[in-house]
């Protein structure tokens, strides 16, 4: 799962309508496994590693505002670019394990969809 802290800027398209962008930076906990697809122990993990990258995202969205400004509903897309990462994959069936380090190169893109109440505010747009 992506985790993003960003900044939104937005430009009003109508009184209920909003456009924006937003930009920040990113993270993520990934957990690897590598494992054997073919033979007698397919299906069995050999190797696994974990690691929490970060980096940045941007995005770009609309917003808007329905039934009296109380509710909002939202579309987003964002891009999160991760660099490259170097991962530590430990033999999940040597003994003694041993590390292996790899690096792995890591983006997403994410599409978001919501609907959003504001309470105690009432009859108005953005």
């Amino acid at each position: 799962m992506v985790r993003d802290l960003t900044v939104r800027a937005g430009v009003l398209a109508a009184p209920t309508l909003l456009f924006y962008a937003k930009a920040g930076g990113a993270w993520a906990h990934d957990v690897y496994n590598v494992a054997v697809f073919n033979g007698p122990f397919s299906g069995t993990n050999i190797a696994l590693g974990s690691g929490t990258p970060s980096g940045w995202t941007a995005g770009l969205g609309l917003e808007w505002a329905f039934f009296g400004g109380n509710w909002t509903a939202f579309a987003e897309y964002d891009y999160a670019s991760f660099g490259t990462t170097r991962v530590n994959y430990t033999g999940a069936t040597l003994i003694p394990p041993i590390s292996i380090p790899i690096d792995v190169q890591q983006s997403a893109n994410l599409f978001l969809f919501g609907i959003n109440y504001r309470f105690g505010v009432g009859g108005r747009s953005y």
